[in-house]
């Protein structure tokens, strides 16, 4: 059941095993045992996993027809995951962060005063 949903959402997400294996720092051989079953990552890494995909971790052991999966949406296979810098050129990146800035910009003082906070304190 793991290794079919990693598969699924991975393909959604348009990553090769190989693209996936250098978000999560592991060699793409490893991708490929947990696709076919033969091994399964530890907790920690199926974390990692989860956020890279940008889905929970019940969709990663959920069966098919489960109904009471929590979903975080759907990941448009043109979008790249957030959570992994390395598939980004570097004008994309800077264009992120010069997006996130104008968000922050537009935030009322009390709440750009909290995020300063919680950076500060290591908290986010």
């Amino acid at each position: 059941m793991f290794g079919e949903n990693l598969k699924k959402y991975r393909k959604r997400a348009g990553l090769t095993q190989s693209q996936l294996g250098d978000c999560l720092g592991i060699d793409y051989s490893h991708v490929g045992k947990w696709e076919r079953n033969v091994n399964r990552p530890r907790l920690e890494m199926v974390e990692k996993i989860a956020n890279v995909l940008g889905v929970s971790i019940s969709n990663l052991y959920s069966h098919a027809g489960d109904t009471n999966v929590e979903y975080w949406g759907d990941f448009p296979a043109e979008m790249k995951p957030l959570s992994c810098p390395s598939l980004y050129r570097e004008d994309e990146v800077a264009d992120a962060w010069m997006g996130l800035y104008c968000v922050f910009q537009g935030l009322p003082i009390n709440s750009r005063r909290a995020i300063l906070s919680l950076l500060s304190k290591n908290e986010i």
